[in-house]
């Protein structure tokens, strides 16, 4: 097994709707790819008004990170978030 993170960081003022965000759209998609074996997404406030997001995600193999995230790794991949069309 092998683990893939990613940390990014939002304004503090938007954290609650991007945490929101990642377990209503990017975290059901991450954990339906093929070989994914674990997600978990950590949140940490900082004193510079940002907050930290980290996600660790558990793979089988390099292959499974290659197939979900093409072919460099160490590129963030970002789900689009869900519109309402009216």
């Amino acid at each position: 097994m092998i683990a893939r993170i990613w940390t990014g960081a939002t304004r503090t003022q938007d954290a609650d709707a991007n945490q929101q965000y990642m377990r209503e759209v990017a975290l059901p998609g991450d954990a339906d790819v093929a070989g994914n074996r674990a997600v978990l997404m950590l949140r940490r406030s900082r004193n510079d008004d940002r907050t930290e997001f980290t996600m660790v995600t558990i793979w089988d193999g390099p292959e499974n990170i290659t197939a979900f995230a093409g072919p460099d790794p160490e590129r963030a991949v970002f789900t689009p978030a869900m519109s309402n069309s009216s």
